[in-house]
């Protein structure tokens, strides 16, 4: 019983986790709409609003705490896509999967998130932006890398980013780095 108390209560923390993360990834998303507009990029736009119909089905109707990674990766693709056509062609993804990734159960947006810091962070002016997903698995393990070429970061930035990820260190501004320590 007590086993079963503390799954559940890890459930609703993975599920309010999850809701901070999104609306995060939504204000972007609408910001980069309202720039396509005012530059009237009307096609672009088109294709976004259909990215959202897609991610918002993803998420009501998943109604899950572990999804296909096959669906956050065509989310992944749909992602750079929408940015490449806020960013005038500034943003380039590449994929490298293991076939037996795509099967992986995971926490939706997990990998999403990364990504979508990867395009705010790591864009630079007059040149494009290079992501790389790669996705290994081996022994019941699997392994994500995302790599770009971007604006990099410091030392100190880098070094407090991997004590997030490692859960050594929680931010002193609960809403600093909020999708990073969550994931």
């Amino acid at each position: 019983q007590n086993y079963e108390a503390r799954i559940e209560k890890q459930q609703m923390e993975l599920r309010n986790l999850q809701l901070q993360i999104r609306p995060h990834f939504l204000l972007n998303t609408f910001n980069q709409i309202y720039s396509l507009a005012q530059s009237g990029h009307k096609e672009a736009i088109q294709e976004i609003v259909l990215y959202l119909s897609e991610y918002f089905r993803y998420l009501f109707r998943s109604g899950r705490e572990l999804e296909l990674f096959s669906k956050e990766l065509r989310l992944i693709e749909g992602y750079a896509a929408m940015a490449g056509f806020r960013y005038d062609g500034a943003v380039e993804l590449d994929c490298d999967i293991d076939p037996e990734v795509e099967f992986v159960r995971m926490p939706p947006l997990l990998i999403h998130n990364f990504v979508e810091n990867a395009v705010k962070y790591g864009l630079c002016q007059e040149r494009i932006l290079h992501i790389s997903l790669q996705a290994r698995y081996d022994n019941h393990t699997v392994t994500f890398t995302i790599l770009d070429d971007g604006n990099g970061m410091d030392a100190a930035t880098l070094d407090e980013n991997r004590r997030i990820l490692c859960g050594e260190h929680i931010p002193t501004d609960p809403t600093s780095h909020l999708g990073l320590y969550n994931s």
